[in-house]
């Protein structure tokens, strides 16, 4: 069986498909998610500075058939990192990878 690729249209008799617009995601959120259609997903995640697990959202029709962009699982919500901590994983990083570190 093969699969089946669904293309949704824009109600006013537009021929563009119906896109997710990106809402804030919050501070430190980077993501993959401009110019989703209906249907797609895309990846959120923590920029440099900033800690958390990468969650999935998903372009999907609100209750009114408007495209929503809608966390898979959970919200992401990225965490800053202390500059030292920081720092030090950086340098840690450096060293694993064979990399010399200034200290």
């Amino acid at each position: 069986i093969g699969s089946l690729r669904v293309r949704c249209i824009l109600v006013d008799g537009g021929s563009s498909q119906a896109r997710c617009e990106v809402p804030e995601l919050g501070a430190g959120v980077a993501h993959t998610c401009l110019s989703k259609g209906v249907g797609e997903s895309c990846w959120t995640y923590c920029q440099d500075g900033y800690v958390y697990i990468a969650e999935r959202y998903i372009c999907s029709r609100s209750a009114v058939g408007r495209p929503v962009l809608l966390p898979e699982r959970r919200a992401i919500i990225c965490e800053a990192v202390a500059a030292e901590a920081a720092a030090e994983t950086s340098a840690a990083e450096r060293r694993s990878s064979g990399g010399a570190a200034a200290e």
